[in-house]
């Protein structure tokens, strides 16, 4: 690892990259004690410029990367509504 490369943690890469596990098994990782808990899992730290690459490999650009996870975010929302708009019809006919 050069000494100016940054690292990034495996659930960051996840979150802003939108990369599976599968995705990132295939890139090389460093393990590294849990600085929150010594009895969890190891962190797992990938290099920031790999995760970026598979991420470009998987999207395209960095704008259809944008759109996808604008996208997985208007499903969370709807879908969230959704439960709303079920229970509290649920809810109504339980009253009657």
């Amino acid at each position: 690892i050069k000494q100016n490369e940054s690292l990034i943690t495996k659930s960051n890469a996840k979150q802003q990259y939108l990369l599976t596990d599968r995705d990132l098994s295939k890139l090389g990782s460093i393990s590294k004690e849990n600085p929150r808990h010594k009895d969890w899992q190891p962190m797992k730290l990938f290099l920031e410029s790999q995760v970026i690459r598979a991420s470009r490999d998987k999207f395209g650009t960095e704008d259809d990367l944008e759109e996808r996870r604008d996208e997985m975010v208007r499903k969370r929302i709807l879908k969230r509504q959704s439960r709303r708009i079920d229970k509290q019809l649920e809810d109504e006919r339980k009253e009657k």
